[in-house]
């Protein structure tokens, strides 16, 4: 590359920009979902004074409640670090196709000037 060329930007290709809008949404979900379950009263436990067999179906189904909730809110933080493996794995494949191309660009450049030479060398 001579010194006087401008550097190469890299776009976003579409598949790089999905992956991060989804990224960031399901991020904002997660952020809500721990703060929510972090000051939502209705994860704090709960000590009745009388045990009637409705309040411990109650206790039971809260407490389903709650599981199943932290472990959508796990599930979508792990499923980020999914998103985030395959947005790398999508700059690894343009960093590769701009190495390919800087890689026959300079073959081609090379070619050229060694037909040049080879047709001044049998010009004379």
């Amino acid at each position: 590359m001579a010194p006087d060329a401008p550097p190469v930007r890299f776009n976003l290709t579409p598949r790089q920009r999905r992956l991060r809008w989804i990224s960031a949404i399901i991020l904002l979900a997660v952020i809500a979902m721990v703060i929510f379950g972090a000051t939502s009263p209705l994860f704090r436990p709960v000590h009745p004074a009388v045990l009637t067999p409705v309040i411990r179906r109650q206790i039971k189904v809260r407490i389903l409640f709650v599981g199943f909730y932290w472990i959508v809110c796990s599930l979508l933080a792990s499923f980020l670090v999914v998103l985030a493996w395959l947005d790398i794995r999508e700059v690894q494949r343009v960093l590769a196709a701009a190495r390919r191309q800087v890689w026959q660009d300079a073959a081609q450049q090379a070619r050229q000037r060694l037909g040049r030479r080879r047709n001044n060398g049998q010009g004379e």
